[in-house]
């Protein structure tokens, strides 16, 4: 796949509460039409293979960097390295939730750059190692918020004796209170 024409510098994550009103959830906007829900669960495996690909993505990049310098190889002599170890560690892109991530290394530019996509919307866009980071790190701040945002609503229930609406409300409008 070519890289694409525009960078996708952000996917939005929220977090609701689902129709159980305790079970906590996450939804990924990639666009308006392009919208995924996931549990906690499904969330933290998600950050975990943004990272992952993240990681093979700036590994591969060091390795051509290291063979073009130190071992003085072209790039064209360095490629059949990195498609030696994609082989050897028998995956080439990662899936993390809807999107599938796969790390490239630019020829033309010497850097590392990932196409992402959500293949069964039809939605494609590169991301730079920059860009993945910040959404990884977007994901695990809600997952913590949405941890503690539990925790606290067991409390106004089960110790402070506020009803179920009022603990719901009371979560919600924490977020004027908490310091940036």
């Amino acid at each position: 796949m070519p890289p694409p024409e525009t960078t996708q510098s952000s996917v939005s994550v929220q977090s609701s509460i689902a129709s159980d009103g305790v079970t906590y959830l996450l939804t990924l906007s990639f666009s308006d039409d392009c919208v995924y829900t996931m549990t906690a669960d499904e969330a933290r495996d998600y950050a975990f293979e943004l990272r992952a690909a993240r990681a093979a993505g700036l590994y591969e990049a060091a390795v051509v960097k290291q063979l073009t310098t130190h071992a003085k190889m072209t790039l064209m002599e360095a490629a059949p390295v990195i498609i030696l170890l994609r082989e050897r560690r028998a995956q080439e892109k990662w899936q993390a939730g809807p999107m599938t991530i796969t790390p490239v290394f630019g020829a033309a530019t010497n850097q590392t750059y990932f196409e992402c996509a959500v293949p069964d919307k039809g939605y494609e866009w590169q991301w730079f190692p920059a860009d993945l980071k910040e959404h990884a790190d977007a994901v695990e701040t809600v997952l913590s918020a949405v941890s503690h945002d539990a925790h606290y609503r067991d409390v106004l229930l089960d110790h402070i004796g506020v009803d179920t609406e009022l603990a719901r409300v009371m979560v919600v409008q924490l977020s004027d209170y908490i310091a940036d």
